[in-house]
């Protein structure tokens, strides 16, 4: 691993490095927006040496999952005979594996967009507790890494849960965009030397999100950037508002309705606002929704003070 290729991951290093080498198992919950650098910080960190590895597909069956989980364990030295009929046995044939290490040294298992491996009906998070809870945490050699974007999945189902990871989950890291001052020191190692003001308004337009950042060009201005990722037809980023949705909610046009009515006005609305402005049902959907959208960071929530919750300037 090479740390100088890292901006601003400095204290994800030292914690990933301590967890690494402590003397009992570790269960490591990375989680973030999407396109903020959690896959790159566990790949460079680990150098791609994983004891199994495997990513979750988006918007997939039950039974393409668990092939591709079967794939993946062939691929890390599994004797498994056929593709599992269910997680609880998908685990087994995990916990074979892993068991069938014999150097002394801590097992690294990196599961990526968690999440996606959740289907409905699918009875994942089942047996991905009784996974860790009845074999990973009682070993000392264990080192469960997960990685999710869909951030209210891992609130609700892995930070929040209420069953058999309660108060399990200890190892909590929240991976942040790059400060303006991070993205300044990006750029300079990528060969981008704008004056502070163009950088400024990079951070404003881009978010400090690493993924953006990659795609500048060093040979374009600032505001050629722009029009190449945004407004050029098929740029590089030319979708990636409704992508980005898609990918990390249901029902994602309700959560772009949202989104595109609080942007009209400059200093927000109030939930009554909202639903009288976006023609929305005032219901507990809505406030599922805009719950989601605070914990993924596409929304602040202001309680004005002296006010209840009906007040919250969104």
């Amino acid at each position: 691993m090479d740390k100088n290729i890292f901006i601003g991951r400095e204290n994800e290093i030292r914690l990933l490095k301590k967890y690494k080498e402590s003397k009992e198992s570790e269960f490591v919950i990375i989680y973030g927006r999407r396109r903020v650098g959690k896959t790159f910080l566990v790949k460079e960190f680990f150098n791609d040496t994983y004891d199994f590895m495997v990513t979750g597909l988006y918007s997939q069956p039950k039974k393409k999952q668990l092939k591709a989980f079967y794939l993946a364990l062939l691929e890390y030295g599994s004797k498994a005979k056929k593709i599992p009929s269910d997680w609880l046995e998908a685990f087994d044939e995990l916990k074979k594996l892993l068991k069938g290490i014999e150097e002394d040294r801590k097992k690294i298992v990196f599961i990526d967009e968690l999440p996606w491996l959740d289907n409905r009906q699918s009875e994942f998070l089942a047996a991905f507790e009784s996974f860790w809870n009845g074999w990973g945490a009682q070993r000392n050699d264990l080192m469960l890494v997960v990685c999710g974007s869909a951030t209210t999945w891992i609130t609700n189902k892995l930070l929040s849960n209420k069953g058999g990871l309660f108060n399990r989950a200890a190892r909590r890291m929240y991976l942040c965009p790059f400060t303006l001052q991070e993205t300044e020191k990006y750029l300079i190692s990528r060969g981008i030397n704008w004056t502070r003001y163009d950088i400024t308004e990079c951070y404003m337009a881009l978010g400090g999100i690493p993924y953006y950042l990659k795609l500048l060009d060093n040979d374009l201005s600032y505001l050629e950037n722009i029009d190449t990722l945004f407004f050029k037809e098929k740029g590089p980023l030319w979708d990636e508002f409704d992508h980005l949705y898609k990918t990390l909610f249901g029902e994602s046009q309700l959560y772009l309705t949202i989104i595109e009515s609080l942007a009209a006005k400059k200093s927000g609305m109030t939930r009554k606002e909202l639903v009288s402005h976006a023609k929305l049902e005032d219901n507990g959907l809505l406030t599922k929704m805009l719950k989601n959208l605070v914990d993924s960071n596409f929304l602040r929530a202001y309680n004005t003070f002296g006010y209840n919750e009906k007040n919250v300037v969104y």
